[in-house]
């Protein structure tokens, strides 16, 4: 009798993320979580057991035949890698994972290139930088300083050296990102993850109401308290509802506040995306 489980993919005990699981971790962090949110309140997975008996073709048609019946069984109900929260304040939606093979191919595609491609990438991000040792997997922004305005003149030079334009800046990140985008490997607009189905949820028609505030932030914030589970904010496949950004402004700021004790202003220079409009 076959057995179906789905919903487990993506929790700690899986390899959703690209790494093998850690039994033991997963157990003691579920059990911290589990107090954290005191017992009753933890966000849960849903978790599905299907057994089944369906109708398998005779020993007669052969294994192959036999095992494409499985297969069609097995992969019913085959459904993303899911990340549930692991704090009720954050609310209890699962977000869809990334899949692990993009970060795998990011991992080990640039060490493929050629080599006098890798070393002409290389010389624009050691122009663009000033660092002179560069590795694969060193971040354009924290390793390398290589801002958003340096990052135009280095996606320039990709597309010069792969004769393909880049679709989407934001996809490099790190110096074999760029080692693929010069090889035209790093994928294009099509492979843009869906928007979360949680951004087109249909629910009773209201009227358009702003909340009173002295500043547009206020006015975001009471909008924010007025409906918290409703999503407020969405950039690529992740979905934020009001609640989530709350919390992330919040703990956002406490990080921000901590290292700019004594001054004035604090300036930050971002893309636009959720990131930004958080830290704003």
């Amino acid at each position: 009798m076959p057995v179906r489980t789905t919903g487990l993919w993506g929790s700690s005990f899986g390899w959703a993320d690209g790494k093998a699981p850690d039994s033991l971790r997963g157990l003691l962090s579920g059990a911290f979580f589990l107090l954290l949110n005191g017992l009753f309140f933890m966000p849960r997975r849903e978790v599905r057991i299907t057994l089944a008996e369906p109708e398998l073709p005779a020993p007669a048609a052969g294994g192959r035949a036999f095992n494409e019946a499985l297969e069609a069984f097995y992969n019913a109900e085959e459904t993303p890698a899911l990340a549930v929260p692991r704090h009720f304040l954050f609310g209890s939606a699962p977000r869809i994972m990334p899949p692990a093979a993009v970060a795998a191919e990011r991992a080990t595609g640039a060490a493929d290139a050629a080599p006098e491609l890798r070393e002409a990438v290389l010389a624009v991000l050691r122009d663009e930088s000033g660092v002179d040792d560069i590795a694969d997997d060193m971040t354009l922004a924290a390793d390398l300083g290589i801002d958003s305005l340096s990052l135009v003149n280095v996606s320039v030079q990709l597309e010069t050296l792969s004769g393909q334009p880049i679709e989407r800046l934001e996809d490099l990140q790190t110096a074999g990102d760029c080692i693929l985008a010069a090889a035209g490997r790093l994928g294009s607009a099509e492979d843009a993850a869906e928007p979360p189905a949680a951004w087109f949820a249909s629910g009773e028609a209201r009227p358009l109401s702003v909340p009173e505030g002295g500043n547009l932030v206020e006015t975001a914030f009471r909008q924010a308290f007025s409906a918290p589970s409703r999503i407020m904010l969405v950039d690529g496949a992740t979905a934020l509802s009001a609640r989530e950004m709350v919390m992330r402004s919040f703990a956002l700021a406490a990080f921000i506040r901590a290292r700019a004790v004594g001054e004035e202003r604090v300036g930050s220079m971002l893309p636009a995306s959720a990131a930004a409009v958080l830290t704003w």
